[in-house]
């Protein structure tokens, strides 16, 4: 299994900072929220898994999370899915023709 690498690390930090200020001025309707734009192959589905493993362990995922991606990306997200956080948090719905 491989390992985060830095600028990965650094990208995941970012994120669970914004969501500790979002938790802590209570803004989830304030339209506090970021876009991670890394690179495509950069590791943002890992990023945003992490997240999501962060969130629910610290018990700061209260409600579904949805992500929408392309079809071509379906696969890509199961298989990340899989490896970082087991069945733990995921269900799909494909509507591909």
């Amino acid at each position: 299994m491989r390992t985060s690498l830095p600028y990965q690390l650094t990208g995941y930090h970012w994120l669970v900072r914004l969501g500790r200020l979002r938790q802590a001025r209570n803004n989830a309707r304030n339209g506090l929220g970021c876009i991670l734009a890394d690179d495509m192959g950069l590791g943002k589905t890992l990023q945003a898994i992490s997240l999501m493993l962060y969130l629910k362990s610290n018990g700061l995922l209260t409600k579904p999370m949805l992500v929408v991606v392309p079809t071509g990306l379906l696969g890509t997200w199961q298989r990340e899915l899989k490896q970082w956080a087991g069945s733990s948090i995921a269900e799909y719905l494909d509507y591909s023709p």
